[in-house]
């Protein structure tokens, strides 16, 4: 099928700059995510799909660049190639593709070296890709590793987390631990960007909020997958490991998402990956001022 990647995109917020890194791309049928809503929903919502039929979410970082201070937030899917359907035992279908994050970098004049920190909003295979070489060693050897307590715990110490078959393997675990801050909700861990607590994707899954003197972006992590999410609430994505959680984590980020000066930036958006939520009934997006 298709690759169909989000270009690059930057935003900048005050003295901070935040841009989209692409990292690759996953096709997917909404059937097997959404668990609230049929096939008559999405018949009814065409404009979610591309001529093949394919929901389309990309696969990517953050970037935050501050003085000379640069963060990702999370790390993509990782140079490789899956069937969903041979991952999931048939439960899923269609695929993902990562791999090209490190060149997206570098055309931003950016080196792995020059990552100093790393936030993530949680440690799905789709946000630690890039924790770990093919040889077992950190992809970004001098950055400090950024998640909440819950998260650490869920997945460093907790039987149910091996139970959920998407745990990070033993070398991105090795890396993750060698040099990790834990944070909780309102934490500044790098220059400009807080911690906003939206669990329930996972135990201990964070959005960052991005500010300068006029305006904000909330990096959504997975608490939102796809812009539907936003517009239509409450359609119960079927990895939430706490459904009534990630419902209100959702609630709160539609009130957050709303205030004036606010965009949103959705990594597994197709593009635009910066977009604008207008506080209208029933919701919908607008243009981004620049």
């Amino acid at each position: 099928m298709p690759v169909v990647p989000a270009p690059a995109a930057t935003l900048e917020i005050g003295s901070t700059r935040l841009s989209f890194v692409p990292d690759g791309v996953t096709h997917q049928r909404p059937a097997a995510m959404f668990a609230n809503v049929g096939p008559e929903f999405w018949a009814e919502h065409p404009e979610e799909f591309d001529e093949h039929g394919w929901l389309i979410m990309t696969f990517g970082s953050f970037l935050v660049q501050s003085g000379d201070r640069n963060a990702l937030i999370d790390l993509g899917w990782g140079p490789k190639t899956v069937d969903l359907a041979e991952f999931s035992g048939g439960q899923m279908e269609g695929d993902s593709i990562g791999g090209d994050l490190l060149d997206n970098l570098a055309a931003l004049g950016v080196a792995p070296t020059d990552i100093d920190t790393v936030l993530f909003s949680h440690l799905h295979p789709d946000h630690v890709g890039w924790a770990a070489d093919a040889g077992g060693e950190a992809v970004f050897p001098n950055a400090v590793n950024v998640l909440t307590e819950q998260e650490l715990a869920f997945w460093f110490t907790s039987p149910e987390a091996a139970a959920t078959g998407v745990a990070p393997d033993d070398a991105q675990a090795a890396v993750l631990k060698e040099q990790v801050r834990v944070v909780a909700d309102g934490d500044s861990p790098f220059p400009g960007v807080s911690i906003m607590v939206t669990a329930g994707h996972t135990p201990g899954h964070a959005s960052f909020v991005v500010s300068g003197p006029d305006r904000r972006a909330i990096v959504l992590g997975d608490a939102v997958h796809c812009p539907i999410e936003l517009v239509v609430p409450n359609l119960g994505f079927v990895h939430d490991v706490d459904p009534g959680q990630a419902a209100a984590a959702q609630a709160r980020l539609d009130r957050e998402l709303t205030r004036p000066g606010t965009v949103v930036a959705g990594g597994h958006f197709p593009a635009p990956a910066f977009r604008k939520l207008l506080d209208t009934t029933p919701r919908e997006f607008g243009p981004l001022e620049d």
